[in-house]
C-alpha cells in the first residue's frame, strides 16, 4: 500500500482517522457530548445496550473542567476510541489508539516507535459513554503489542491488560480461523463507540460533517465482507486520499468490509455477523481504518486487522494475563489450534 505523502500528512485525520480516536472539533462538542442531532445513529446502527464485552478507551487525563465537559469524562480530541473485552482482565484494541507512528511517504513503510500516545495513564470503560460523568474507568497496567512487526499497516494490534480482572466480566470468542479466504463471513458486525457521521471534503481532504452523538456505544449489523488479502494485491479499495490513482491494495494483515465505521470506532471488534446473537459471538478482527469515496466523500470500506494473523501473539498474551488475574485461561484459547492445551 503505497500511498502520497499527502496521506501521511494527513494519516489520523483522513484513511486511519475515519476509523480513529474521535476527536472533539469544538467547546460544544465537548460540552454536550455531540455535534448536531442526538437521535441520529452510527452511520445506519442502533444505540447497543447488551453488549458488556464492548468498551471505551480513554488514553488522556479525565476532564476536570465543567466548561469543557462532564467532570470525569474523556473530552480531549484525538484519545478516545473502543475495544473488546476478550477476557475478565483483557481487551483487544487498535495500537494506534495508545502508542504514537513514525510516519513515512508510504502508510505502511510508517512504524509504531511505541511511545505512549500522551503522558496520561490509560482507561477503559463499560459505561454507555466515554462522554458520561462518572463513568466507571478502570486502569490499565500494561500495553502488549505484537513483538514481530511495527508496522503501522500490519502492527495495528494490542491488548491491554487492565491492573484488576473485571468481576464476572462476558467474554467473547475470538476466531483464530487462520483459512478466512475459504470461509469467510458473508456478513458482519461492529460494535464502536465513533462518529454517526464522518466525511471529508474533496478539494481539503479534510474531515467535514463531524456528529459524534455523544460517543455512545452502537451496533451495526450486516456490514458487507467485501475481501481478504493472504497476499499484497489480492484486494484493493477505492480512497480519495490516495491520489494520484484512488486505489490501493491491502496488505496481507487485512480484510475489508463494506462502510459503516466511523472515527471512534477504531480497536472495535469485528464479528462474523451470523454469530452475533450467539452466547459467544465470534470476533475475527480489530476496526484500523476506513477509507472516503472519491465522488462522494462519504466513507465508502473499512480495513480491519486479521486476528488470525497475530494468532500465537493473542492466545500468548491471554494465557500470561489468565495467570496473572488468577483466572482459567478463556475456551478460544485453550484450543486454538496448533497452541494451548
Amino acid at each position: 500500500m503505497k500511498l502520497a505523502s499527502r496521506y501521511s500528512m494527513l494519516a489520523l485525520a483522513s484513511l486511519l482517522g475515519v476509523a480513529a480516536c474521535t476527536a472533539a472539533t469544538d467547546d460544544t462538542d465537548a460540552a454536550n457530548g455531540e455535534i448536531g442531532q442526538t437521535d441520529d445513529e452510527l452511520v445506519g446502527g442502533k444505540v447497543d445496550t447488551k453488549d458488556s464485552w464492548s468498551v471505551g478507551i480513554c488514553s488522556s487525563e479525565l476532564n476536570t473542567d465543567p466548561k469543557k465537559g462532564k467532570i470525569g469524562a474523556c473530552v480531549e480530541p484525538h484519545t478516545r476510541c473502543s475495544g473488546s473485552l476478550i477476557a475478565p482482565n483483557v481487551v483487544l484494541t487498535a495500537r494506534h489508539c495508545v502508542r504514537q507512528i513514525d510516519y513515512a511517504d508510504g502508510f505502511c513503510d510508517s512504524t509504531f516507535n511505541d511511545k505512549p500516545l500522551t503522558n496520561a495513564k490509560i482507561r477503559v470503560t463499560r459505561a454507555a459513554s466515554v462522554l458520561d460523568q462518572g463513568a466507571y474507568w478502570r486502569d490499565v497496567e500494561r500495553v502488549l503489542t505484537p513483538s514481530s512487526t511495527r508496522s503501522a499497516c500490519e502492527g495495528d494490534i494490542a491488548l491491554l491488560v487492565l491492573k484488576n480482572p473485571i468481576p464476572g466480566a462476558q467474554t467473547v470468542k475470538v476466531d483464530l480461523d487462520t483459512n478466512l479466504t475459504a470461509k469467510h463471513p458473508t456478513k458482519l458486525t461492529v460494535v464502536g463507540r465513533g462518529m454517526i457521521t464522518n466525511d471529508i471534503d474533496l478539494t481539503t481532504l479534510e474531515p467535514i460533517n463531524e456528529q459524534l452523538g455523544g460517543a455512545k456505544k452502537r451496533v451495526l449489523e450486516n456490514i458487507p465482507f467485501l475481501c481478504v488479502s493472504d497476499t499484497d494485491n489480492t484486494c484493493t479499495v477505492e480512497d480519495a486520499t490516495s491520489p494520484p490513482s484512488n486505489v490501493f491494495a491491502l496488505p496481507a494483515a487485512f480484510f475489508l468490509t463494506g462502510p459503516g465505521i466511523g472515527s471512534g470506532d477504531s480497536g472495535s471488534g469485528v464479528l462474523d455477523g451470523a454469530t452475533y446473537t450467539a452466547h459467544d459471538p465470534v470476533l475475527i478482527g480489530v476496526n484500523v481504518a476506513g477509507t472516503f469515496d472519491a465522488k462522494t466523500g462519504h466513507g465508502n470500506a473499512g480495513l480491519a486487522v486479521r486476528i488470525a494473523r497475530h494468532k500465537t501473539f493473542v492466545v500468548g498474551a491471554v494465557a500470561w494475563a489468565a495467570a496473572k488475574g488468577g483466572y482459567a485461561i478463556p475456551a478460544w484459547a485453550r484450543f486454538a489450534d496448533g497452541l494451548t492445551k
